[in-house]
């Protein structure tokens, strides 16, 4: 694959019916730089894992929804919430 960064913003990946999938293997990532999973659950997906055993630089989407929801937390209320009790909240919901 010809390619600095892969960015998954598909729902192959995502906890369920598309779990056990990935749009690339690992050895098509050869090259790549890094590789962004916008899944955010489960929050280690098999693209994640198979970059890393490929070598490449990973992020997974919890940093973005998290992210997103600080601003919008933030736009609503005017209040900046602490980043740790809003990870550590969305990782108790996503793991029920």
């Amino acid at each position: 694959m010809q390619a600095d960064i892969l960015v998954n913003a598909t729902p192959v990946g995502t906890k369920g019916r598309f779990e056990s999938e990935a749009i690339v293997k690992g050895d098509q990532m050869k090259g790549v730089k890094l590789v962004y999973d916008l899944i955010y659950n489960p929050e280690e997906t098999l693209l994640i894992r198979e970059a890393r055993a490929s070598g490449c630089e990973t992020l997974g989407g919890l940093d973005m929804l998290i992210g997103q929801a600080v601003h919008q937390f933030e736009m609503w209320t005017g209040h900046t919430p602490s980043l740790d009790v809003m990870l550590s909240a969305a990782r108790k919901r996503l793991s029920k």
